[in-house]
């Protein structure tokens, strides 16, 4: 059986009873217990799925945004103004 495994941020993880355990401690045990059923963990991971597509999506789009404004940057000149 896998031990306790810091995650980072004060979070541990714990496998017991087939599901995962999270837990936040500060130094004098854990002060927070989450505890996550295969069913709940799948959702999680599914969840975590939908996020990155989201985000690679959100990511294609502000790059094209950026070619965009580079493009736009490149041709603009500055303004001329005739002296009277």
């Amino acid at each position: 059986m896998p031990k306790k495994e810091y995650l980072g941020d004060s979070v541990y993880v714990d496998v017991k009873h087939g599901g995962l355990e999270l837990t936040t401690e500060n130094g004098y045990g854990p002060s927070n217990t989450i505890f996550l059923e295969p069913e709940v963990y799948g959702a999680l991971l599914e969840y975590v799925s939908r996020l990155k597509t989201n985000v690679q999506k959100m990511d294609s789009t502000e790059l094209e945004l950026r070619r965009q404004n580079q493009e736009a940057a490149a041709e603009w000149t500055e303004p001329r103004f005739e002296e009277e």
